[in-house]
């Protein structure tokens, strides 16, 4: 049993969202249960990049976040990423054309364990926030008064809950009527090596789309201590169609692909190869109702072109800690109050989430995509404009345009 039962917010989740939650919501005052079903922070198969997204929620949590994350050794500072066309040409986007040599880089990669441990060390900080580990929730309980969940550990009473419990997320099976969609859904597979030779000198993170992947692609991450971070995402309905085995997939590119051969032939493999599944936005999930909302993965905020989840999971953490404030302010835990998340959400990031999509589509077309990286890396302008694509969303919607390719197909 636990020493308290009875807390005004319950989060289920110690993820970047749930603990983004949480940090956020602890500022208020507010009394927080946090639950995982894991005892440790877990080794999630993932691509470890800290986008700049990341780090500007970072910057914006309490008691110092962002200078307690600098001082993480086991990160490497990333500055741009070199996409791979199917016809093996190669194209360098930094994330920021001109950087200043004093600045902070403006995105880390580190593993989701001491990520997610770093997160989880800095609720220790409020005596408001409760971590309880081991909490496998069997059901959920909406009534009048709050929200009860149970365990085999007990049972914990709030006033309102936060699902921040992933893509197979319980709070979302037993609140909600969401189902999986094959189309959104993205499967990935992920291994450590160390000696991977050819990473690029600024520790740019390496997404290769062969023509056999399209739309997903193969990713080298380079990680701190000579690691990398080395994985393949698919759609589940083409890894279903073309009749993929993720891992013995990426076994094979490894250690046949001519562009991959060599950069691996004295690498070491750390570990085993890790799968794990994505659900990709936009989708029409429900992530709101009486008394809960859900966010992260659970809500299905993965960017479908890119897969980066980590920003958007620790943005929908934050955005959902500011709608519960205003619940607790006006003691409405209604359904229709929470439909101000769902706008948030749409607001901070569903058109980005739909402007992915798109472009992601136009991505599984190799030819297309051969075009784009043989115009762009002759055009200074266009590698510019591709450059602002990550900090702009404006520039970013122009991509998805087909108009904006056929100029460039028309174009010398």
């Amino acid at each position: 049993m636990f020493p308290k039962k009875e807390f005004d917010v319950l989060i289920a989740g110690t993820g970047p969202a749930g603990c983004s939650a949480a940090l956020n919501l602890a500022r208020a005052g507010l009394s927080i249960a946090i639950v995982d079903r894991l005892t440790t922070p877990g080794d999630k198969v993932c691509g470890d990049a800290l986008s700049g997204s990341v780090m500007n929620v970072l910057r914006r949590l309490p008691l110092n976040a962002w200078d307690e994350f600098m001082k993480i050794p086991e990160k490497l500072p990333s500055h741009g990423i070199r996409f791979f066309s199917p016809d093996y040409q190669f194209l360098d986007i930094p994330f920021i054309l001109h950087p200043d040599a004093d600045s902070p880089a403006p995105g880390y990669v580190c593993s989701r364990k001491i990520f997610d441990g770093f997160l989880q060390n800095q609720l220790l900080q409020f005596p408001n926030i409760t971590q309880i580990k081991d909490f496998n929730i069997d059901d959920i309980k909406v009534h009048d008064h709050g929200v009860t969940i149970h365990s085999l550990k007990g049972i914990l009473n709030g006033r309102i809950l936060i699902g921040a419990d992933g893509a197979n997320s319980v709070v979302s099976k037993i609140l909600t009527k969401n189902t999986t969609f094959p189309g959104r859904t993205c499967l990935g597979v992920r291994a450590y090596f160390k000696g991977v030779t050819g990473l690029h000198p600024d520790n740019f993170i390496e997404l290769h789309f062969f023509r056999e992947l399209l739309p997903g692609y193969l990713w080298i991450f380079p990680m701190h201590d000579g690691m990398a971070n080395v994985g393949l995402g698919m759609m589940a309905d083409q890894v279903k169609k073309k009749k993929y085995h993720l891992a013995r997939k990426l076994d094979d590119l490894i250690e046949n692909h001519p562009q991959l051969k060599e950069r691996f032939s004295k690498a070491e493999k750390i570990g085993k190869t890790g799968a794990h599944i994505l659900a990709t936005g936009p989708s029409d999930k429900q992530i709101s109702g009486n008394r809960f909302l859900l966010t992260g993965d659970a809500a299905s905020l993965v960017d479908p072109f890119t897969g980066e989840g980590i920003g958007n999971a620790m943005l929908s953490g934050e955005i959902a800690a500011g709608v519960v404030i205003e619940a607790f302010s006006a003691n409405d835990f209604s359904a229709p109050f929470l439909e101000r998340y769902d706008e948030k959400i749409e607001k901070k990031i569903g058109s980005e989430l739909k402007t992915s999509l798109k472009i992601q589509k136009m991505a599984s077309h190799s030819w297309l995509f051969n075009l784009v990286v043989n115009k762009v890396r002759k055009n200074a302008h266009l590698k510019a404009l591709f450059s602002e694509m990550y900090t702009n969303l404006g520039v970013r919607s122009r991509l998805k345009k087909p108009a904006f390719y056929l100029r460039m197909m028309i174009k010398p």
